[in-house]
């Protein structure tokens, strides 16, 4: 008895008794222990026969086969039959079976003659050993030269190999330089290794192949000569040279084995059973044992008249295919084979999705079977056995079947039913025995415990609702029934109290679907008749045109009964989807088949959001919001069923918390996916309030996490990075550098922005912002706008007050490289990606830019240029101080000192300001009023924010639309300057060539009115 985690589980077998009975191979139990466990082999496909007496039917029994073997006579030729199945599925079975039948038959003889048994069991693999089998029915037969092939020392196994292969082959001929490339050489080596190891492994397939023909392929590719000389009508070039090299690499083993020819021995046997009047049966149990003598077997046996031998041959599927219907030269051609043999039976069969065996599919031989192996595994045991008390141990039988325990008919058919080896259906009693049955009862975990870990079956139906959580879930799903009209599992309850737990014997169903056409997912109507019937789909009859109503599997005529028709796949997908869904949810399988609910999560998401994947604020409903989406995998919305794994990327989690009408509605919506999500909801097939609430939650979250991964990849929040690209446009477009809510929230007219509005000295790509630009004025309106025109200013001041323009440039520069995935532009078109977007300089590099901006905060970066600039405008602005108007000023006055001046002529400045009409003396007044602006604004600059704002201004004022104006008043106080000069220099040199003095001699106009000026200028400086 066992105690599992508080559950009751006693035993009445031992260990050592299952491991008896449970054997690998059928000679591996005694005859005692194999007659109490053989169960009569009732089905077996004849699927040739060259008349054998009783093989007409399409199914024999183990009996018909046994006299159709021994239904030749003393002298009759040569008689093979071939015993063809997948491995585990009763070959060594039947042979062995055989084997006591024929030994029974020989004692007990009163005929003219016997056939003698000579079995060569399936764990028979060394030559030598097989070899012996045969030489014990020689009295003079002697084997003590041969060799057992895995005593030889490798290497020269190897070496003689290689030179048995090689002397095939002319000296000329190209495939010599093939054999002694090191890439044959050492698969030749592997392959031996292998072949010898093999001896030790029962389940291992005993093929010898020195080398594939694929890899013969690869060598002919660098060695195309040798392709050229071989091939012909019946083989390809692989092929022939594969039947060469083989031969002679078997020829080779034959050798240093030193075993003789075994073709003489059989022709020696054969002669002294003729002797005894005696005719030998010899049982081959796989035919892939035999491996370096397969073509001598088959050659020997081919041959009819050479000999008297019945000859049962064991052969797996696959290899029957490979060794007897191929046609290498080591084989004989599957034409002379099926003229040959006597018959062909088959075991198993093909199906869809695997193999079955077939004595097996009889009704309920599954379960004799089993039965059969626990009355001789507990006769065997001869321990004590205490059940629960409420229970006797008479009573077990009438609660678990006679025999049973610790199973029922229920839980043995789920057990059947769901065998599978590689993921493929293998239904065969090796599987079911040794891999199922005895890991079963071999086993502390109760069986419907232990049942949940096998790794031999496949998805169990149990259409149990995840949302029961009780201990008694997995033994109602083992050993119960489905009750579909009570919606209830049911099982005796005497069963789940037998291992200690505590259950009513029914535990819930999921809801079933039954009322929704299995088509197309509509509600079914019923009929006046009371028939259900889909008004929806084209179920009317085709022999009488009257409504059909579904059943289990077919659409029925309600007027004539027998007409039917298949209901689609849609169902069979559904439950077989729903059913993955539930072991996911209720039991922690893995959810491997997830597309159908994954397509259903999408639809549904899709449904209630137009764009679940954008990072576009839910209230943003601005035209001028950004395009600004995740974008990573082949789906718009990316969803991910959670298996206990994370996923590559960021995608929407589905998980088995979620509640089951949900997940079920979910998986629906997917499978029947030519409905549409609203037409699902109007049919009343899905709960549409659950779904939102669902996509509701699982956008959001969504969303909140691809924000929380920009900050943790970039080490910036996407609202950083808005703030601050829009923080610089006000800036670079002339908005000003206040950092508030109200000045962030001005339009920015990108028409405004110019290259030259930066200075020179600060190592910023401008053409970045006047490419994006649009981007980065639409990533602001995508946070913080509500509508183009409307601000989510409670927001927005909130993201202001909590930072400042110098935390966000540092916040910017130092910005990791980030992740692929989330796409930023003004369209779709449009966009790049993010990390391109922000870290990338040769796309808009906001990292850059930030990192340029923050080293050209220090004070020794900027410092000069504002002095700089802020030093020659006051001097422009202390010029033009006296005067509000460039018509204030007395041009002709400055017009006669240039006349008075006879190598000087007037600047065009002078003459620009001469010409001025009332407009554009308008435009000169403006521009000044600009140059006392910006000096004033210069001499306030107390950061570098404030120094670019005013930078913007002075580049409009150069380049913008004052700069005639600015031009010609700058140009203006220069040619003055200039103009000065010259007239000082003037006085001196009419001081110095005419002895005169100009305060009581004005003689000549000029120095007078040059005087005059220079005082006017002293005045107004």
């Amino acid at each position: 008895m066992s105690e599992t985690g508080g559950i009751h589980y006693p035993k009445n077998w031992t260990h050592d008794a299952v491991q008896t009975y449970l054997t690998q191979e059928s000679q591996q139990k005694s005859r005692e222990h194999f007659e109490k466990t053989h169960v009569p082999i009732r089905r077996i496909k004849v699927t040739r026969n060259n008349s054998v007496p009783g093989f007409d039917d399409e199914y024999i029994d183990e009996e018909t086969f046994r006299d159709g073997v021994t239904s030749s006579n003393l002298k009759a030729d040569n008689r093979m039959f071939f015993v063809v199945g997948e491995s585990g599925s009763g070959k060594s079975e039947l042979c062995q079976w055989l084997q006591y039948e024929l030994q029974d038959r020989t004692e007990v003889s009163s005929g003219d003659f016997t056939h003698v048994p000579i079995h060569i069991p399936r764990q028979v693999r060394e030559p030598r050993e097989v070899l012996g089998r045969l030489a014990d029915y020689l009295d003079d037969a002697s084997l003590d030269e041969a060799k057992q092939l895995a005593n030889l020392p490798p290497s020269g196994v190897f070496e003689k190999t290689i030179g048995t292969i090689t002397v095939a082959f002319e000296k000329g001929d190209p495939v010599v330089q093939l054999v002694k490339d090191d890439d044959f050489r050492e698969t030749i080596r592997e392959n031996l290794e292998e072949y010898v190891d093999s001896f030790d492994d029962p389940e291992s397939e005993l093929e010898f192949e020195p080398i594939s023909e694929e890899k013969l392929s690869e060598l002919f590719d660098r060695h195309p000569g040798a392709r050229e000389e071989y091939g012909n009508q019946s083989a390809s070039p692989e092929e022939e040279l594969f039947d060469i090299i083989t031969r002679q690499a078997k020829d080779a083993i034959k050798d240093m084995l030193y075993v003789g020819d075994i073709k003489e021995t059989l022709r020696q046997i054969n002669e002294r059973f003729q002797e005894r009047e005696e005719r030998p049966v010899l049982i081959i149990e796989d035919l892939t044992g035999f491996t370096i003598f397969q073509h001598e077997i088959l050659s020997f046996f081919s041959d009819l008249g050479a000999s008297n031998w019945d000859v049962v041959i064991g052969v797996t599927t696959g290899m029957e295919q490979k060794l007897v219907e191929g046609r290498r030269a080591d084989i004989a051609s599957q034409d002379t084979i099926n003229d040959r043999i006597s018959a062909r039976v088959t075991l198993t069969e093909q199906t869809d999705d695997g193999s079955k065996t077939l004595f097996l599919e009889q009704e309920n031989v599954h379960v004799d079977l089993a039965r059969t192996y626990l009355v001789a595994i507990k006769e065997g045991s001869n321990c004590e056995f205490s059940p629960v008390p409420s229970i006797s141990e008479e009573e077990i039988d009438d609660v678990f079947g006679g025999d049973l325990y610790p199973f029922n008919e229920r839980f043995l058919t789920r057990i059947y039913e769901n065998l599978q080896e590689d993921e493929q259906r293998k239904q065969t009693p090796r599987v079911y025995l040794k891999f199922v049955l005895e890991g079963l009862l071999d086993n502390d975990k109760p069986p419907f415990q232990h049942a949940e870990l096998l790794d031999t079956l496949g998805k169990v139906r149990c259409m149990i609702t995840a949302d029961h959580e009780g201990l008694d879930r997995n033994v109602l799903k083992w050993y119960g029934v489905e009750d579909s009209e009570a919606g209830v599992q049911r099982v005796d309850p005497r069963i789940p109290e037998t291992f200690g737990v505590e259950s009513d014997g029914t535990v819930p169903l999921t809801t079933t679907d039954t009322e929704f056409c299995p088509e197309c997912s509509a509600p079914l109507e019923e009929t006046e008749s009371g028939a259900l019937v889909c008004r929806n789909c084209d179920t009317t009859c085709d022999d009488c045109g009257s409504p059909m109503e579904q059943s289990e599997e077919f659409w029925i005529c309600t007027s004539d009964s027998s007409h039917q028709k298949p209901i689609g796949g849609k169902r069979e997908l559904f439950e077989n989807r729903l059913q993955d869904l539930l072991d996911w949810r209720g039991e922690g399988a893995t959810f491997n088949k997830t597309s159908h609910i994954e397509d259903g999560a999408e639809q549904a998401i899709r449904f209630f959001y137009d764009q679940p994947e954008s990072l576009v604020r839910p209230e943003c409903r601005s035209n001028d919001a950004a395009f600004l989406r995740w974008a990573k995998g082949s789906r718009k919305v990316p969803i991910h069923i959670d298996n206990g794994d994370r996923p590559r990327y960021r995608k929407v989690v589905i998980g088995p918390e979620l509640p089951e009408s949900l997940l079920k509605d979910l998986l629906r919506i997917g499978i029947y996916d030519e409905t549409t999500v609203e037409e699902h909801v109007q049919n009343g097939a899905v709960d549409a309030q659950s779904l939102r609430t669902w996509a509701e939650g699982a956008v959001s979250e969504f969303r909140t996490n691809l924000e929380g991964d920009i900050k943790e990849e970039f080490g910036a929040d996407i609202d950083q990075v808005a703030l601050f690209g829009k923080y610089l446009l006000n800036i670079f477009t002339g908005n000003g550098a206040e950092f508030s809510a109200d000045a962030l929230a001005e339009p920015v007219d990108l028409n405004r922005f110019a290259v030259t509005a930066k200075p020179n000295d600060l190592e910023v790509d401008m053409s970045g912002f006047d490419t994006y630009g649009e981007s980065l004025l639409g990533l602001f309106h995508a946070r913080f706008h509500l509508r183009a025109n409307m601000v989510d200013y409670e927001r927005l001041e909130s993201h202001v007050k909590a930072t400042s323009p110098n935390e966000l440039c540092n916040t910017v520069h130092g910005m990791s490289a980030g992740i692929l995935g989330f796409k930023i532009g003004p369209t779709r078109k449009e966009a790049i990606d993010l990390k391109e977007f922000l870290t990338q300089p040769s796309h808009f590099g906001f990292r850059s830019t930030g990192r340029s901006l923050h080293e050209y905060a220090r004070e020794d970066e900027y410092e000069e240029t504002l002095n700089g600039l802020s030093g020659s405008f006051t001097d422009l602005k202390r010029f033009y101080e006296s005067v509000d108007s460039p018509s204030d000023i007395d041009l002709s006055t400055v017009e006669e000192a240039y006349d008075s001046l006879p190598s000087t002529y007037p600047p065009e400045s002078l003459k620009a300001l001469k010409e001025l009409d009332e407009d554009e003396r308008e435009e000169y007044d403006k521009a000044l009023e600009r140059i006392d602006d910006i000096t004033e604004r210069l001499g306030e600059s107390s950061s570098v924010w404030d120094f670019l704002s005013v930078h913007y201004d002075v580049a409009q004022l150069k380049y913008g639309a004052f700069s005639d104006q600015f031009k010609i008043l700058k140009s203006f106080r220069a040619d003055l300057e200039e103009l000065d000069g010259e007239l000082v220099g003037r006085i001196t040199e009419l001081q110095q060539d005419i002895q005169i003095d100009i305060d009581t001699q004005p003689f000549v106009n000029c120095q007078q009115v040059a005087s005059d000026f220079l005082d006017d200028l002293e005045e107004s400086k």
